[in-house]
């Protein structure tokens, strides 16, 4: 159980059985959220004479926001969307949202049916063929829920189920950054963009520009975090720009994908 003290930049966590006894778990997986500055309020440590002052920790906590000030990229260990001790607002990406939402609305679709069909494969075929591969038969797209194959014909026997997940930003295989556009507050601040290569060959990040920038630009062959940094707004209106990324598939065609950033007045 997390828990942020009132009126404190100071976080604790308390491990309690069914029984609401304390006792010492096996490893679990916790975010570092960096350091906290603590200097105003100190955390005070007392070896039996004196204390000493800890003007700062390391926040480890079961959650981590990606979004600079945009809380909608608050992502969560937590299973449901449950409020976050440290923001007190609900963190909207847990793992039923991020690995299990798209899949189980799919398999309880009223439309989804399983279908069984067989097909023969060249070897290079079988090699790359993955359970979470997608599999379009006349202009209807499935998901394997199951293959058996014939080493010496190639012959494969498939169990498919309809696949009406929408092919957006978030699904698996189509994501192109860990961020599909960013609303932040007035001020300065920076954040991790992660830049996912997919299906395409290479990628190319335009330099950025206005109020954003980052060190990192230019033709980029496999998955790229740059850090951004967004400069404080004294503008007294909002304002937007874009990182804007070009892919390149392996018949040299292009994608451009922006993803806008807005700040607040």
């Amino acid at each position: 159980m997390w828990e942020r003290t009132t009126g404190y930049d100071f976080q604790t966590a308390t491990l309690l059985n069914k029984d609401l006894q304390s006792y010492t778990p096996k490893p679990i997986l916790m975010y570092n959220n960096g350091l906290v500055n603590v200097s105003a309020f100190p955390i005070k440590i007392y070896n039996g004479t004196t204390y000493t002052n800890v003007n700062n920790y390391v926040r480890f906590n079961n959650e981590i926001n990606t979004g600079a000030t945009d809380l909608s990229y608050l992502y969560s260990i937590n299973f449901g969307n449950e409020v976050s001790s440290w923001y007190l607002v609900n963190a909207p990406q847990g793992l039923y949202k991020r690995h299990y939402e798209q899949y189980i609305a799919n398999l309880y679709n009223q439309k989804t049916r399983v279908l069984k069909a067989k097909a023969k494969l060249e070897p290079l075929n079988l090699t790359n063929l993955k359970l979470n591969d997608r599999i379009i038969i006349r202009d209807n797209r499935y998901i394997i829920n199951s293959f058996t194959t014939d080493l010496t014909s190639g012959e494969t026997s498939f169990e498919l189920i309809n696949d009406y997940r929408v092919l957006g930003f978030n699904s698996v295989g189509y994501r192109f950054a860990n961020i599909e556009l960013l609303n932040v507050d007035n001020t300065a601040q920076e954040f991790q963009l992660d830049l996912y290569l997919g299906m395409f060959k290479q990628f190319s990040i335009k330099t950025l520009s206005g109020f954003i920038s980052s060190p990192t630009s230019g033709v980029q062959y496999q998955d790229t975090s740059i850090i951004v940094t967004i400069t404080a707004n004294a503008t007294a209106a909002e304002r937007t720009e874009n990182i804007t990324i070009t892919y390149r598939d392996f018949d040299n065609n292009d994608l451009i994908v922006d993803i806008p950033i807005t700040q607040q007045a």
